[in-house]
């Protein structure tokens, strides 16, 4: 009887790590490529897309620079 429990809960173990990798994020689901690469040679091309890319990434620093815990 301990056998099969500590079966059971091996296996639902493995299926919960089976079914978390599967269902990690590996893109945006708001922005698509051709938005990114769009926005990304509009920063080559304009100095207000370049402009407001470097404000972006400097309200965002403050984040980055927060641990885990700070968040």
């Amino acid at each position: 009887m301990l056998e099969k429990a500590i079966a059971s809960l091996l296996i639902t173990a493995l299926m919960v790590c089976v079914v978390s990798v599967a269902a990690a994020k590996e893109h945006s689901r708001f922005v698509t490529a051709q938005m990114r690469a769009n926005a990304l040679a509009n920063v080559e091309k304009y100095e207000w897309a370049k402009a407001e890319q470097e404000k972006e990434i400097e309200v965002c620093e403050r984040w980055l620079e927060m641990s885990d815990d700070e968040l």
